[in-house]
């Protein structure tokens, strides 16, 4: 008793300095010490670079922006190991698993006090009635109240937890197939082509080169073992088209991914022995389970907003640049077309280049720092309009209660979030970089660059004679400047901390729910031995019959299925 008197008041003491901490901190958390020490890494595998440098691409690696500080001919092949692996721990398909897992943890954790509670404390007739009602059902009895909403809990929970596990079986299923496939296929593919000279001289393996493409485009990184990015690839579109399928599916196409997934293993769930209930239950909510899982109608809405920016982008294109007399160097028209359509699916999210965008219409770039800044928003409008939230009863419920107010969080959280952090940005950069000149980093291709990191996309103007990105050329102020930039951008896609599938809050909602429920127990309790006691006869008292561990657990089962 004196070490849970302890614990909770350090709890409440860490409440106090700190808040409750909840997914958003975990991530920042995770991307500030991952950054600090694999920069260090990075820079004990590349000697010859600075630290800031190496700093900087472990940024860029972390959050899947792919912009170069310096040329990826001075990056060792060491720390392109590093990189590699940086780019598995923060990956949009990746993320979501976090709270998963912790949410089954945390389930599992708090599930032995659980079933002890149900098996001293709840009658038979009272567990089964709790069961059968909903949690607004009004017709049961309002005996013990706060033991039926924990029992209701229980009950969500329990099919929640299972539902949660088979998500994670979907989603590592489809990360393992279109990384190892998706490796294979590009393999095969390449197999056709010659291996770009700068590969050839620094030793890579077809394989190896080819396995860090697909990750690079699947985990939408944009960074590639050649320095100028996938210039040597325009000759080559098996390549980059099989790049372009990766790009979507590890992004704006991955909660439909999941969901197909998801769908195949339920059609053949009594073949495989799966668990078909939890199946169905994370069909049917899928937001209860993750950010990344959407019903139809999300689906249908995302992928209508998605062919409308990718189809105007497109076309942009080809009325811009497709007879561009700067642009005529990459090939005929044919080729130009598959450029085109290659920059409209990396522009939003990879920002892996075929070409040198200088040569490009300067409308043209205007549209890119547009769908660079709204990167995610497809994505980012469903999660924000499916989003469910945890009451304090532990049910689960609308973050919105209407479209509008949908809206006003999507452009609060998303759209608008940092506006005024990049203002800044913009200022830090624009006096730092006065040196640079009108013509080779002008202020428009300084906002272009922040715009890029904000978006976490890497799609950047270059300097002219060196093959890295802007930032590259810029001084250490605002190199630094971008990489909070990046930061800022990675945690804008984060759904907000209030959501259920990423919210901290269910361990403890259902412990304080938990304690509660034994106050009321020993508050019955003491009734009835008050009245026992009145009566003089406590043979006249019914016996509490108590139920034990299986026989709950049998009979919850019972009444779900």
């Amino acid at each position: 008793e004196e070490m849970t008197d302890l614990n909770q008041q350090v709890q409440r003491a860490a409440h106090v300095f700190f808040g409750q901490f909840n997914f958003f901190q975990a991530v920042l958390i995770w991307l500030f010490v991952l950054s600090l020490v694999c920069g260090g890494i990075i820079q004990a595998c590349s000697p010859n670079l600075r630290y800031v440098d190496c700093l900087f691409l472990a940024v860029s690696a972390l959050t899947h922006t792919g912009l170069y500080p310096v040329e990826g001919k001075e990056i060792s092949p060491q720390a392109y190991i590093v990189i590699y692996v940086l780019m598995y721990a923060a990956g949009i398909c990746v993320l979501p698993l976090v709270p998963m897992i912790y949410r089954r943890i945390a389930f599992e954790r708090i599930r032995p006090q659980l079933d002890e509670f149900l098996e001293n404390e709840v009658r038979p007739e009272f567990l089964k009635e709790c069961l059968q009602a909903s949690p607004s059902d009004d017709t049961v009895s309002t005996d013990r109240p706060v033991t039926r909403a924990l029992v209701q809990a229980i009950k969500q929970s329990e099919l929640r937890y299972r539902a949660l596990g088979m998500t994670i079986l979907a989603m590592m299923i489809h990360i393992f197939f279109w990384l190892f496939v998706g490796t294979f296929v590009m393999y095969g593919i390449a197999l056709r082509y010659d291996d770009p000279l700068e590969t050839k001289e620094r030793g890579f393996s077809t394989l190896w080169v080819n396995a860090f493409l697909a990750a690079s485009s699947f985990f939408n990184c944009g960074f590639t073992l050649t320095s100028d990015t996938l210039f040597q690839y325009t000759d080559k579109p098996g390549i980059y088209v099989w790049s372009s399928f990766l790009i979507i599916a590890g992004n704006t196409a991955a909660p439909m991914c999941f969901r197909g997934v998801m769908r195949i293993l339920y059609t053949f769930a009594d073949t495989l022995r799966l668990d078909k209930e939890a199946l169905r239950f994370a069909l049917t909510n899928p937001r209860l389970i993750t950010s990344h899982l959407f019903g139809s109608r999300q689906n249908f809405a995302l992928v209508i907003i998605l062919l409308l920016i990718d189809f105007g982008e497109f076309f942009f294109f080809l009325g811009s640049d497709l007879s561009r007399e700067q642009m005529q160097e990459y090939g005929d028209k044919g080729t130009l077309v598959g450029i085109g359509y290659f920059q409209t699916i990396s522009t939003r999210s990879c920002g892996m280049q075929l070409i040198d965008l200088r040569r490009c219409n300067q409308g043209m770039l205007v549209v890119y720092v547009f769908t660079m800044y709204i990167s995610a928003a497809p994505l980012m409008s469903q999660m924000h309009a499916s989003a469910q939230h945890m009451k304090e009863d532990g049910t689960t419920g609308a973050a919105h209660e209407n479209s509008g107010e949908a809206w006003r969080s999507f452009s609060s959280h998303y759209l608008f979030r940092h506006t005024a952090g990049l203002f800044v940005a913009i200022l830090i950069c624009a006096f730092a970089e006065d040196r640079l000149g009108d013509v080779d980093a002008e202020l428009f291709f300084i906002i272009f660059e922040i715009i890029s990191a904000y978006g976490n996309v890497g799609l950047t103007m270059g300097y002219p004679g060196k093959l890295f990105s802007l930032s590259g050329a810029m001084t250490d102020v605002s190199k630094v400047t971008i990489m909070g930039v990046m930061i800022m951008g990675k945690i804008r896609g984060l759904p907000a901390h209030t959501d259920v599938v990423s919210g901290f809050r269910f361990g403890r909602v259902v412990k304080r729910m938990l304690r509660e429920a034994r106050k009321e127990a020993d508050a019955c309790r003491r009734r009835r031995d008050s009245m026992e006691s009145a009566d003089g006869d406590a043979s006249a008292i019914p016996i509490v019959e108590r139920v034990g561990l299986t026989r709950s657990l049998e009979l919850a089962r019972e009444t779900l299925f």
